[in-house]
C-alpha cells in the first residue's frame, strides 16, 4: 500500500513538475562532449545558436538554462579553432555533442571594391581541392573554410558572380574586385526581324510573334497586295485565340472537395470532348502545314546542298521519332484512364460489392476496437508494474547505495589501520635495530671501560710493596670513584625506560633545588658563578627522576668546561621558561664551547668532545635519551671559545 501511495505521489510530482516547465519560457538541458570514440571531453568551451560560451567541465558535462526559442539547437561552435561539433542530439533534456579535429580552418575574409567600400550579398567561390562556395554578409565579410593542406596565394583562387577579382591583400585577407563590364552589342531580335520575307508569313504562329515582326515595319511602305495578306494573317490569328478562349473553359478547376459527383462526372465528359476537338483541328492544321511543306520541297529540292539535305533529314528524323513518342504517351495515357474508369465503376457502383466491404469495414472496425482496448488495458497493467518495479528499485538502490558507503568507509578505516600499523611496524623496526646497535656499541665500551680500570687495580698491586701505602691507597680510590661513576651512568641507562613510566606533576623550580644540592661539592670547588632563574609557578607533568638526571648531566657538563676557560669569571646559568605547551630547561655555560666539527656527535654513545675531558662519555647520552623517553629533545647551540647552550624541550602534559 505505502508504495502505491509513494508512486501516485510520484506521478504527481512529475505531472505538476511537466506544467511548470511548459509555463516557463526557460528550459534547464544538460550538455555532453565526447570525442569520436564517444569518451566524455573535459573542459570544452562551446556556444549555442551564437549565444555566450559554456564549459563542459571537467567531467565533460554540464548544466544549461536555454530558452524555449533555443530548441532544437541549430549550431554550436567550439571556442578552440582547433576543434568542430561533428554532431549533435537532443533527446530528453540531454544535449550529446561529438568534437573532432577540425579539417579545416575559418579564415575571415571580405570582399571589397577598388574604392574600399565593401560588397554584400556576393556569391563567392574559392576553387581549391574542393570547389567552396559562400555569401558574404552586408559588411562584404565572409567566412572561408580552408582546408588544412591548402593555402591562400593568389586572385585566381577566387571566383565572384558577375565581378573580376583584380587582387588579394594576404595581410589582411582582402579580396578587390571590379564589376564585369558590359557585353559588347549583338545583334537583337528586332535587328533579325526588321528585314522580315513575306513568303514566310505562313511560319507565325502567334499574335505575340506577329507583333514583333510587324512593329517596327512601316505599313504604308507596303503595296496593297502585301497589307491584304497581313491582315488576313491577323484575322485568322484573332480567330484562333477567340475560338481557343471559348473552348478554354476550364472544365478542371470545377471539380473540388466540395463538388457534386454528378457535375463532376460531366465536367470530364466536358474536358474529353475538347480534348477530342482540339485533336481533330490539331490534326487537321497539321496535315495541311505538311502538305504545304511537301510542295515546297518538290518545287525546290532540287536546288538544296548536300549538307542542307542532311540537315532536313535529320530534322525529319526527329519528327517521326517524336510523333512515335507522342502516339505511345496517348495510347497509355487513354488506356490509363480506362482503367481507372472501370475501376471507379466496379467498386463504386456495384452494390452487392459495396455491402460486402461496409460488413467487412465493421467487422474489422469492430474487432481493431477490441484489439485496442486490450492492448490499453495491457499497457495499463505495464505501466504499474513498472512502476511498482522502479519504486522497489529507488527503495533497494537506496539501501545498496548505504551498503555501499559503509563498506567504502570501512575500507578507507582497514587501509588507514593497516597504513598506520605498516609505519609503526616500520618505526619501531628502525628503533629496535638502533637499540641493538647501542646496546653492541655499549656492552663492547662498557666493557672496554671497566677493564681499564681494573688493569689499573692491577698494575698498582704490582708495584704497591714499593709505593708508600698512603700513595697507592689514594690511587686505588680514585680508579674505584671512577668505576663507580660510570656504574651509575650505565644503571641510570638501563633505568630510563623504567623510570619514564613514573609520571607525576611537580615543581620545575624544586627538582632544580635538588640538582643544585646534589653537586653543590662540585659547583663550590670549581669556584663557577652558579645562577638560577626559574619560577615557582612553572610545573611539568612527567617523571621527575629523568628531568633531574638530565639537568645534573648537563650541569656537571658545563661546569667542568667551563673551569677549561682561563678566566676569573667563569658562570653556568640554569633557566626554565614555559613555552605554549612546552617547558623550556636551558643550561648556560661560558667555558671553551664545541667546535664545529664535533657538534653532532656530542650526544654519541662514549663520545668524548675536548682531549682535556676525563669523563666516560656517557653524560650528554644519558640525558639525550631521558629526553627522548620523555618526548622531548634537546637542543645546542654553541661558539668555539666563548660559551655553549643546551636547550631542553619537553611537553607540558607528558
Amino acid at each position: 500500500m505505502k508504495y502505491s501511495v509513494f508512486f501516485m505521489g510520484a506521478l504527481l510530482v512529475m505531472l505538476t513538475a511537466g506544467h511548470v516547465v511548459q509555463a516557463q519560457d526557460k528550459q534547464m538541458i544538460q550538455i555532453k562532449t565526447f570525442d569520436e570514440k564517444l569518451k566524455p571531453l573535459k573542459n570544452i568551451e562551446l556556444s549555442l545558436n551564437d549565444g555566450a560560451y559554456i564549459s563542459s567541465g571537467s567531467k565533460g558535462s554540464a548544466f544549461v538554462e536555454v530558452g524555449a526559442d533555443d530548441l532544437p539547437v541549430k549550431s554550436v561552435r567550439i571556442r578552440d579553432e582547433k576543434l568542430e561539433a561533428a554532431s549533435w542530439n537532443f533527446s530528453r533534456g540531454v544535449i550529446e555533442i561529438i568534437v573532432r579535429q577540425r579539417s579545416y580552418t575559418l579564415v575571415r575574409m571580405a570582399l571589397r571594391l577598388p574604392n574600399g567600400r565593401p560588397i554584400p550579398q556576393a556569391s563567392v567561390v574559392f576553387k581549391g581541392t574542393k570547389p567552396v562556395t559562400v555569401t558574404t554578409n552586408q559588411a562584404g565579410e565572409f567566412e572561408l573554410p580552408l582546408p588544412l593542406q591548402e593555402k591562400l596565394t593568389s586572385a585566381d583562387q577566387f571566383q565572384v558572380q558577375d565581378m573580376k577579382v583584380l587582387r588579394i591583400n594576404l595581410s589582411e585577407n582582402v579580396l578587390v574586385a571590379e564589376r564585369s563590364k558590359a557585353p559588347a552589342k549583338t545583334t537583337t531580335l528586332r535587328d533579325q526581324l526588321s528585314d522580315f520575307d513575306l513568303s514566310r508569313l505562313d511560319s507565325i504562329q502567334s499574335l505575340t510573334v506577329f507583333y514583333a515582326v510587324f512593329k517596327n515595319i512601316s505599313m504604308s511602305n507596303l503595296s496593297p497586295e502585301a497589307r491584304a495578306r497581313i491582315d488576313a494573317k491577323f484575322r485568322e490569328l484573332v480567330g484562333r485565340m477567340q475560338d481557343s478562349v471559348s473552348r478554354r473553359s476550364d472544365y478542371m478547376a470545377n471539380i473540388s472537395d466540395s463538388s457534386f459527383v454528378a457535375e463532376d462526372i460531366h465536367n470530364l465528359l466536358s474536358h474529353a470532348s475538347r480534348e477530342s476537338e482540339a485533336l481533330d483541328v490539331n490534326r487537321t492544321a497539321f496535315e495541311e502545314k505538311i502538305g504545304m511543306i511537301t510542295g515546297k520541297l518538290q518545287k525546290g529540292v532540287s536546288n538544296l546542298d548536300e549538307e542542307t539535305r542532311k540537315t532536313l533529314l535529320a530534322d525529319l528524323d526527329r519528327l517521326e521519332l517524336m510523333l512515335i513518342e507522342n502516339e505511345s504517351k496517348f495510347y497509355k495515357n487513354q488506356n490509363d484512364y480506362r482503367e481507372i474508369i472501370n475501376t471507379l465503376k466496379d467498386t463504386y457502383f456495384d452494390v452487392q460489392h459495396l455491402e460486402e466491404r461496409l460488413s467487412i469495414t465493421q467487422q474489422k472496425r469492430a474487432e481493431e476496437q477490441a484489439l485496442f482496448q486490450q492492448r490499453l488495458l495491457i499497457t495499463i497493467g505495464i505501466l504499474i508494474v513498472f512502476g511498482v518495479l522502479i519504486v522497489l528499485l529507488v527503495s533497494f538502490s537506496g539501501r545498496l547505495r548505504r551498503q555501499r558507503e559503509a563498506l567504502r568507509m570501512a575500507n578507507e578505516e582497514i587501509t588507514t589501520i593497516n597504513e598506520n600499523l605498516e609505519a609503526i611496524v616500520v618505526k619501531r623496526t628502525l628503533s629496535l635495530e638502533e637499540s641493538n646497535r647501542e646496546l653492541d656499541t655499549f656492552l663492547y665500551r662498557a666493557s672496554h671501560d671497566l677493564r681499564s680500570p681494573l688493569s689499573s687495580i692491577l698494575g698498582l698491586c704490582h708495584i704497591g710493596e714499593k709505593m708508600p701505602v698512603g700513595e697507592l691507597v689514594e690511587r686505588i680510590q680514585a680508579v674505584v670513584l671512577k668505576m663507580d661513576r660510570m656504574l651509575k651512568k650505565l644503571i641510570e641507562t638501563s633505568e630510563i625506560s623504567q623510570e619514564a613510566r613514573k609520571v607525576a606533576r611537580f615543581c620545575v623550580r624544586e627538582a632544580i633545588g635538588e640538582v643544585q644540592t646534589r653537586l653543590a661539592t662540585q659547583i663550590t670547588a670549581s669556584g663557577v658563578e652558579f645562577h638560577v632563574d626559574c619560577q615557582d609557578n612553572i610545573q611539568l607533568r612527567s617523571s621527575a627522576p629523568l628531568v633531574k638526571t638530565i639537568l645534573a648531566h648537563l650541569v656537571e657538563n658545563a661546569l667542568y668546561f667551563s673551569r677549561l676557560r682561563s678566566t676569573d669569571h667563569a658562570r653556568v646559568e640554569v633557566k626554565a621558561e614555559a613555552e605554549g605547551n612546552t617547558v623550556l630547561l636551558t643550561v648556560y655555560d661560558n667555558g671553551v664551547g664545541i667546535d664545529n666539527g664535533v657538534r653532532t656527535d656530542v650526544f654519541n654513545m662514549f663520545f668524548i668532545g675536548h682531549e682535556s675531558s676525563k669523563g666516560s662519555g656517557l653524560g650528554l647520552y644519558v640525558a639525550r635519551k631521558a629526553a627522548q623517553a620523555l618526548e622531548g629533545r634537546i637542543d645546542v647551540a654553541s661558539e668555539p671559545g666563548h660559551y655553549a647552550r643546551f636547550t631542553v624541550v619537553l611537553p607540558v602534559g607528558a
